[in-house]
């Protein structure tokens, strides 16, 4: 416990408040410095204190046997979000970790396409448990578990060029039925669960020059860097914690599983709520999940992208504003360069 004998009980100037108390502390040195202690607590801490929290430890720890009033709540509340503002930093922002900091408030000094030149150029590989539970083919009321969709993204065109839905996670099995979707043909693999997709509407049968993935299990084994090495395929890591860099692979994630979430409404998605009886109600087999994926590529292959970085070539040439379309002017142009 600090002495607080020195701390300054000076007159202030003005009329006093209404609720004025003659024996609070004032603002000093030594308050300053508690509160420093208890605001960097609330920065740091992992269990993530609210202020209130905060402030309730630190009157324990420093006023409670002490014959000053403590600061009230609303003055260390003031000097937190002072701080913060001094620190450009939002109240939001205070509670992540520094992981989730680096990751959703990094300075963007490019953008995805940053040095990707060509089509096939770089894929940004991943893998995302999907939100609902789904059933077995053979007898709709048993539940066979949550699906696992992997998922691979061209980064010159946005283009998706492949995706397969299993029940293997963080499994060197789902990626390599990733890889083999890839090099097969897409029209009669999507043909197979009832949905007719054109190669330029989903391009396949080639081999990435690179690909981007983070560090999940079945990236970092022996068996994937020995599949990448045979293929003739540079594996790039993202940094840990920093999704937003493969971000054009996250953002079909987070399309697919909005349009899942809208489609099953008491049909089997996971709510986060104690009488959501995901479980009970599932319907999709893992078959009909496949079948909504390569539905979903339609829409997502076809998508505007107002925000994508065109070149002065691009513009000119007049190409629809699509990842299909940047793919098949890429092809076009690496064919006339000789590439």
């Amino acid at each position: 416990m600090i002495d607080h004998s020195g701390c300054s009980m000076v007159k202030l100037r003005g009329a006093k408040p209404k609720y004025y108390d003659p024996n609070r502390i004032e603002n000093d040195e030594k308050l300053k410095s508690i509160y420093d202690e208890y605001f960097a607590q609330f920065l740091n801490s992992s269990e993530k204190l609210t202020i209130q929290a905060v402030y309730d430890e630190m009157v324990a720890e420093h006023f409670e046997n002490t014959a000053l009033a403590p600061p009230t709540y609303r003055r260390f509340n003031y000097y937190v979000n002072r701080r913060l503002e001094e620190n450009n930093m939002t109240l939001k922002q205070a509670k992540m970790n520094a992981r989730e900091r680096r990751n959703n408030h990094r300075l963007l000094k490019g953008n995805a396409q940053s040095g990707v030149y060509y089509p096939g150029q770089m894929l940004e590989i991943d893998a995302v448990e999907l939100d609902n539970y789904n059933v077995s083919l053979r007898n709709r009321s048993q539940l066979v578990g949550k699906g696992v969709m992997y998922c691979a993204v061209d980064v010159y065109s946005c283009c998706l060029v492949a995706c397969w839905i299993g029940f293997e996670n963080n499994s060197i099995t789902g990626i390599t039925d990733l890889l083999y979707t890839l090099l097969d043909d897409h029209t009669e693999e999507a043909a197979r669960y009832g949905v007719e997709l054109t190669p330029e509407l989903f391009p396949s049968r080639f081999i990435p020059t690179s690909i981007r993935t983070d560090h999940g299990a079945e990236y970092e084994s022996k068996e994937f860097s020995r599949m990448c090495k045979e293929m003739g395929i540079n594996h790039h890591f993202v940094a840990p914690a920093t999704g937003s860099l493969k971000g054009t692979v996250e953002q079909f994630f987070h399309q697919f599983q909005t349009l899942m979430k809208s489609q099953l409404v008491d049909a089997g998605e996971t709510y986060r709520r104690y009488n959501s009886n995901h479980k009970q109600k599932a319907v999709l087999t893992i078959e009909e999940s496949r079948s909504m994926m390569y539905q979903f590529v339609k829409y997502f292959n076809r998508q505007i992208r107002p925000n994508y970085p065109y070149t002065r070539e691009m513009i000119e040439s007049g190409i629809a504003q699509c990842p299909m379309a940047i793919w098949e002017y890429g092809i076009r142009n690496i064919q006339s360069r000789g590439r």
